[in-house]
């Protein structure tokens, strides 16, 4: 808003420049007084917008608006439109969007190996709480909040899971848990979790190299089993 304000008043000292420009040229008394009027509508016009924009404030949709008035948070939040404030009033946006946050943990499983995960974090401001969300944290909730919840709740998770569950079928499990620890304690802070995604795991090349020998060799001797119980009929 104040590069907006000052790209205005730059535009409109250089009108009136030209206006008295204009005026000093005209050998007309009457000319002169046009000329003079002129500039005080250019002003005029000037000072209602410059006061207009710092009026007025939009919240676009998907967001809601915290109304600071010299470091005091109103008691509600602006909903999406347009709304009217003080000139010294500043208006701090919050999305209510669902946002996605992407985060790597490198985690000890329950045999101690250390995983890495990498997860998607679905989740969205409760519009209600925007301004105790402010007060309490800022704008930088993300690094604040829910980062370092996520990072405790994972290491708790993984633990209770060996190596091999975590890269084959207990994925999705892994998944549900953390998002059920998850959603009730960023619940109060304001935070919506929607839901966890358990994008990838990386165990140390060793082991996965035997986790996968192992599946292969259990797929070959249920197929056998398959051949087998089959000849026999």
């Amino acid at each position: 808003m104040i590069i907006t304000i000052i790209t205005i008043m730059d535009c409109i000292i250089r009108m009136l420049a030209l206006v008295i420009y204009v005026a000093t040229t005209q050998k007309s008394e009457d000319n002169v007084i046009n000329v003079i009027n002129t500039a005080r509508l250019i002003l005029l016009a000037g000072i209602v917008l410059v006061l207009l924009i710092t009026i007025i404030a939009i919240v676009p949709a998907g967001h809601v608006g915290v109304l600071n008035t010299f470091g005091v948070v109103s008691e509600y939040e602006l909903q999406s439109g347009l709304h009217f404030k003080l000139p010294w009033q500043e208006v701090v946006l919050f999305s209510i969007k669902t946002n996605e946050l992407k985060e790597t943990a490198d985690t000890p499983s329950d045999e101690g190996l250390t995983v890495t995960l990498e997860v998607s974090i679905l989740y969205r401001i409760d519009g209600t709480k925007a301004g105790e969300i402010f007060k309490t944290v800022g704008t930088n909730y993300e690094q604040v909040i829910i980062e370092p919840t996520f990072r405790s709740i994972v290491r708790g998770v993984t633990a209770e899971y060996d190596a091999k569950s975590l890269y084959t079928s207990q994925r999705e499990i892994v998944a549900s848990k953390i998002t059920d620890q998850l959603r009730p304690k960023l619940k109060e802070r304001g935070i919506l979790i929607e839901s966890v995604l358990l994008r990838s795991v990386t165990l140390p090349t060793q082991v996965r190299n035997s986790i996968e020998r192992k599946l292969v060799a259990d797929q070959e001797a249920q197929q056998m089993d398959f051949v087998l119980a089959k000849e026999q009929k």
